[in-house]
């Protein structure tokens, strides 16, 4: 079948929005889905500029929602009519997916930048009968089509509106981060380092969990505005500011956590340096493959600190977004604030707001 994508040729090169081939013929557990907005993320842009391996040409977009129009033999939760926001990728058969830990499967990394099917076959894409890559998290989603597969997608009521409930990854990321691995306590002091799409949901998460303090360090003042408008209650330059000395002097002890939202690698003996004894820096941010960086281990050793990895908000998507839905129609949880809407055509218009931090979170929208 013939779809619209935007193909990101080479490193570094516009996304253009051409014609392809998709092979409509689904595969064990693959479904096709007609999207209807995707949301831009910094993946996105690691991917395009190969500081995160994928193969180009290729589709980008991995935070799609749309509607299922057909699906693939043994496919038993997922129909042709649902409604569906499209997230993290799994197989669904390893024993960490058995053991309800998906964001650890054990293909997680193969499904999410290989740029091949669920069955580990190349892509569906086509162009003039040559391969273009695709698949990112089993969905390259800047398309008006793609082959999703059963264990990725989410069912959500039809009432929703589809352009706006783009929570598949970097706001089910920032807010699984702060609810689902760090924790906090009613009482405790956060440190959220960048104010971006993951950062003002670590904020607005933060604040659910009845936080103190939430300390958003971020340079550009329009996003901090914005995080302060979401549950902030300091905000930090750290271009201007000494950030340890600062959070110091907010806590008077330094803080139980802290949270990197930035894929900037020199932020991470800073995370650690704003936390008290005993406190936990969570890392979500990813500067992109084979980048190494360093930091004092005594800093660790004598006070019991912790670094935690974090991947997808530790989330089960099936479980963990209907609550963030429900949360936002409590108006606990206004994810809304953070998205501007795009059309699809000024994708690259997006992708370079998104990078230059003119935008929180980009959303484009497919036509028709």
């Amino acid at each position: 079948m013939r779809v619209q994508a935007a193909v990101a040729e080479s490193r570094g090169a516009p996304l253009v929005v051409q014609d392809l081939e998709l092979d409509g013929e689904l595969r064990e557990r693959e479904i096709l889905v007609r999207v209807v907005a995707c949301a831009v993320c910094r993946a996105d842009i690691l991917a395009r500029d190969q500081a995160i391996p994928f193969p180009l040409p290729g589709v980008l977009g991995h935070e799609g929602t749309g509607v299922v129009e057909r699906v693939g033999p043994r496919v038993a939760a997922v129909r042709a009519g649902d409604h569906v926001i499209m997230s993290f990728p799994s197989d669904g058969t390893c024993p960490n997916c058995l053991r309800g830990r998906p964001r650890w499967c054990e293909s997680g990394e193969r499904l999410m930048w290989s740029g091949r099917r669920l069955d580990g076959s190349g892509s569906a894409l086509r162009r003039d009968g040559t391969e273009v890559g695709g698949h990112l998290f089993q969905q390259s989603a800047f398309a008006s089509h793609v082959i999703a597969t059963e264990m990725n997608v989410v069912m959500v009521p039809e009432h929703l509106p589809l352009d706006r409930f783009v929570l598949g990854c970097g706001i089910m990321t920032g807010a699984g981060g702060v609810l689902n691995s760090l924790r906090p306590g009613p009482g405790d002091s956060i440190v959220v380092f960048g104010a971006g799409g993951v950062g003002t949901s670590a904020v607005m998460a933060a604040k659910l969990a009845n936080c103190r303090h939430v300390i958003a360090v971020e340079p550009h003042p329009s996003r901090c505005e914005i995080a302060r408008s979401l549950g902030a209650t300091h905000t930090l330059d750290p271009q201007n500011d000494d950030v340890p000395e600062r959070v110091r002097r907010i806590t008077g002890h330094g803080a139980e956590f802290s949270l990197i939202c930035t894929s900037d690698k020199a932020v991470l003996p800073e995370a650690l340096a704003v936390l008290g004894a005993g406190g936990t820096c969570g890392v979500i941010g990813d500067p992109g493959a084979d980048v190494d960086v360093s930091f004092e281990i005594a800093s660790i050793i004598g006070s019991g600190k912790t670094i935690h990895g974090i991947n997808g908000g530790e989330a089960v998507a099936q479980t963990f977004l209907p609550w963030l839905i429900e949360a936002h129609e409590r108006g606990v949880f206004p994810f809304e604030r953070i998205i501007e809407r795009y059309d699809f055509g000024d994708i690259d218009t997006a992708l370079r707001d998104s990078d230059a931090g003119t935008t929180v979170k980009p959303v484009l929208i497919m036509p028709g």
